[in-house]
């Protein structure tokens, strides 16, 4: 066959084939005159002339882009398959999962069960962490249809005759991008679809083995957890859990980048966006200028509370409370910015990057107030136990407990982020391990700062012996650490015992006790070596003259402890603004301090009137004494010793009435403060209340163990004269223990003094001078007073204790007096006052009688006893 006859039977087979595809039916014979409509479209349709090679290339063009997208819809199909199987596969795990979780509900702990459970759940997430690790891997697969290569460029077929072939061939294109785009679409979202059914599969059989772990039989959990085979094992799987959960988290943030641009044009979400960062912004402004304005925030504070208030109780007590906020207020800004924070960021604050952040955040700012907090505490409980607190020193304190704090706070860190992303596994075990091994190192780091001062104190204040010699010949070695850990643990020992002592010391009930015994211990010690003699004229006589019993308006011997002080500032005030109320009534025993109160009274711009009130007025003065006192200028008036204003008997109180009647009348214009003893105010309340009716009322308690401890310190400290306490120590050592018995010794015999005074000051002090006896003119030693004969006392007749009685209540008595409460005859009342006063009860100052002071304890005893007067 000739050349020319085999080209034209070729061409016969591309017309056949071109009209085949083209029409997309069979190719008719050549002898047809009709032709379809596909033909009437084909390029070559009615030619006659040689087909153009070009057309031909389109031809072949439009016949493999039809071949592929063939192949697109047979690769969508699969994909479709594929996805079924996908959800089948999540739908049964989820079953499985479900099935799981029931079973570690219902399994008992410690038992087999548990064990083949756990073992299960090990097998299983074996292979889920497998098909997730395939899932991940599947994201970087390559579509399942590769890329068309376009043979024909459209824009090179723009003549006229092959036009439409162009636009056919470009719209053919236009399929393939869109089906390839789809296929591409959805190849992804199963494969995005499939990581997230894995990775729940995976987080949820870890949680479940994780749970389980605690109801391992205790050999397997050892096993499990300890450095075994299964152990070795364990870690590898949890190293295989955290290497995924990074992988993962990674492709997570890397799919939700990609889905950033189309919410960036979403106008909600933009809104939402702004509003979170306006938020944010406001609150970093305000955090920031309270942060840089607090001090004088604070210092405006403390002007306005305390302006105008004349109490020294309310200005302390503002003083400490803003010092603490002070302390607290930088790092609870900084927390309580962080929460703010987390409101603001919205739903955005769930994410891992901001959760992650905002713990690390509080967990620092938890650090820096515990730090501050802890050193406030510790300076001021370093200042309440007297210690030494240099420059240095407080330093070396911040910095330790800087030093601990940190440590605390990175594990307590470490260990939150290993129990979030691994659970209480094998990892999280390890890690407590290495926490405490970091404790350790920062105990120790810290000890080494200390063991200087450890070390001397314990060779100061610890016992002599084998341990105090090892101490001090290894003081410089670097194992000497190992003592000083040793010795601190002795002086942490003494330190808890003290605080408890001073928590015991901190109920009466403890103390009276303790002074018991105190008592009964040192009675023995006066046997041998003798009681003091109490004889006030040996003494020295600048001793004499710190101790005198008479009211101390300034100077070193005057303790500052003024109760209810401020209370009367406020009434003043309050009258001041009002008019209203303009009364005060203060009580207290004798000895407790009145006159001294009342003497402490500083009133700068108000007229103060102060005298003492024998009896009534004439009653023909009353009324021009009201009319005076109301056309006068607005005054303060003292009256000291209320109680002499009446007598406890029929028709005694007239006085009291008519004062009552001028207080009343007056108290607009005049502010009374008055003072009363407490055995007669008790009285007063039981017979008459109105009899002493006054706006406000002070009481002074009894004193305290440390202010009569105080008080009888600065007294001595002002006199100059030394003391010691050496003849009442029982068993005498020497040294850092003799020392500290002679310490002991002090504070039981001051809690002795307080007991027996019932914290009567005057009380205190005279029997404190009673157990002094000189060595010599400056140095004095302390011995066990003498208490007074009750016994004589216990003969008098109960009419003379009733005599008694009836002095205590009206604080001083006359002879005309007692007769009239008492109801005797003036010889008998004559007789039973002459006994009391050679018994040295009572004392004769003029025409009264009071009782003396060191009389006072064993007189209020006996009389409580005998039922003479109220407990």
């Amino acid at each position: 066959m000739s050349a020319e006859r085999c080209r034209f039977w070729q061409c016969i087979g591309s017309w056949s084939l071109i009209a085949l595809l083209l029409g997309g039916g069979t190719a008719l014979p050549a002898a047809s005159s009709q032709s379809t409509p596909q033909q009437a479209e084909s390029p070559i349709a009615g030619s006659k002339d040689a087909v153009d090679p070009l057309e031909m290339a389109i031809v072949r063009e439009i016949s493999r882009a039809h071949d592929f997208l063939d192949k697109v819809e047979l690769a969508r199909s699969d994909l479709l398959r594929r996805g079924q199987n996908e959800k089948k596969r999540a739908s049964a795990a989820a079953e499985r999962s479900a099935t799981l979780a029931l079973e570690l509900l219902s399994c008992p702990a410690g038992s087999s069960a548990a064990d083949q459970l756990y073992d299960a759940l090990v097998g299983d997430l074996i292979e889920a962490r497998a098909l997730l690790k395939a899932a991940l891997d599947g994201l970087r697969a390559p579509p399942a249809a590769p890329r068309f290569a376009a043979a024909l460029d459209p824009a090179n077929l723009q003549t006229p005759s092959l036009a439409p072939q162009a636009k056919k061939i470009q719209k053919v294109y236009g399929q393939i991008a869109a089906a390839r785009d789809r296929l591409v679409q959805e190849q992804n979202q199963l494969a995005w679809a499939a990581v997230q059914h894995r990775a729940a599969r995976v987080r949820s059989l870890n949680e479940l083995r994780i749970g389980c772990l605690p109801k391992l039989s205790p050999d397997k959990h050892d096993r499990m957890l300890g450095f075994t085979r299964e152990g070795i094992a364990q870690l590898r799987r949890e190293i295989l859990q955290l290497t995924l959960s990074a992988r993962l988290y990674l492709v997570t943030r890397l799919h939700d980048a990609h889905l950033l641009p189309a919410a960036l044009r979403d106008i909600f979400e933009i809104g939402e966006i702004t509003y979170a960062l306006i938020s944010i912004a406001l609150i970093l402004a305000v955090a920031l200028f309270l942060r840089r304005r607090i001090r004088p925030i604070f210092e405006g504070a403390r002007g306005l509370l305390i302006s105008g208030s004349r109490s020294v109780g309310w200005n302390r007590h503002v003083g400490r409370a803003l010092g603490l906020l002070e302390v607290l207020f930088p790092w609870s800004l900084f927390l309580i910015a962080l929460h703010a924070l987390r409101w603001g960021l919205g739903d955005a604050a769930a994410w891992p990057e901001f959760h992650l952040l905002f713990r690390i955040g509080i967990f620092y700012g938890s650090y820096r107030l515990a730090a501050d907090v802890l050193f406030r505490l510790t300076v001021n409980a370093a200042r309440h136990y007297r210690l030494r607190m240099d420059e240095a020193r407080t330093d070396l304190i911040t910095r330790s407990l800087r030093s601990i704090l940190r440590a605390i706070t990175a594990t307590a860190i470490l260990l939150a982020l290993s129990e979030q992303f691994l659970g209480r596994g094998y990892l999280y075990h390890l890690m407590v391990d290495l926490t405490w091994l970091v404790l350790i190192l920062a105990m120790l780091r810290v000890l080494s700062r200390w063991r200087s001062i450890i070390t001397d104190t314990y060779l100061q204040k610890g016992p002599p012996g084998r341990l105090a010699d090892l101490v001090s010949r290894t003081r410089d070695r670097w194992y000497g650490v190992f003592l000083a850990t040793a010795s601190l643990a002795w002086l942490t020992g003494r330190a808890t015992l003290a605080l408890a002592s001073d928590f015991a010391m901190g109920f009466d009930e403890t103390r009276i006790a303790l002074a018991f015994l105190f008592r009964r211990r040192v009675e023995k010690q006066a046997q041998r070596l003798g009681y003091s003699a109490g004889v006030l004229e040996s003494l020295p006589p600048d001793l004499i003259q710190a101790f005198v019993p008479e009211p101390i308006r300034e100077g070193p011997g005057m303790v500052d402890h003024f109760p209810g002080l401020d209370h009367f500032g406020t009434a003043l005030s309050e009258w001041r603004e009002d008019r209203h109320g303009g009364s005060f009534l203060l009580v207290g025993s004798q000895g407790m301090g009145k006159t001294s109160w009342l003497r402490r009274i500083r009133v700068d711009d108000l007229t103060v009137s102060q005298e003492l009130c024998p009896g009534a007025p004439p009653a023909a003065g009353l009324d021009r004494l009201q009319e005076d006192l109301l056309a006068g200028s607005p005054r303060l008036v003292i009256l000291e010793g209320l109680q002499e204003m009446f007598l406890a008997t029929i028709g005694g109180y007239e006085a009291l009435e008519s004062f009552v009647s001028l207080m009343h009348a007056t108290n607009r214009k005049v502010f009374w403060l008055c003072s009363i003893s407490a055995f007669a105010f008790e009285h007063l309340a039981a017979v008459h209340a109105g009899r002493a009716a006054f706006s406000f009322r002070q009481v002074l308690p009894a004193w305290s163990e440390a202010r009569i401890r105080d008080l009888i310190r600065a007294r001595m400290a002002a006199s100059g004269v030394a003391l010691t306490f050496e003849d009442l120590v029982v068993d005498r050592l020497e040294g850092v223990e003799g020392e500290a018995r002679l310490l002991e010794t002090e504070e039981g015999y001051i809690r002795l003094l307080w007991h027996y005074s019932e914290g009567n000051p005057s009380v205190a002090l005279h029997y404190w001078l009673c157990s002094l006896v000189p060595e010599s003119s400056r140095r004095v030693h302390v011995r066990l007073y003498k208490s007074p004969p009750v016994g004589e006392l216990e003969n008098v007749a109960e009419d003379g204790l009733f005599l008694l009685a009836a002095i205590l209540l009206h604080d001083t008595l006359t002879l005309p007096a007692a007769i009239l409460v008492s109801g005797q005859p003036e010889s008998t009342c004559g007789i039973y006052l002459e006994r009391l006063a050679d018994l040295g009860v009572i004392q004769r100052t003029g025409v009264r009688y009071r009782l003396c002071t060191h009389w006072q304890p064993a007189a209020l005893r006996l009389l409580r006893r005998k039922n003479f007067l109220a407990d």
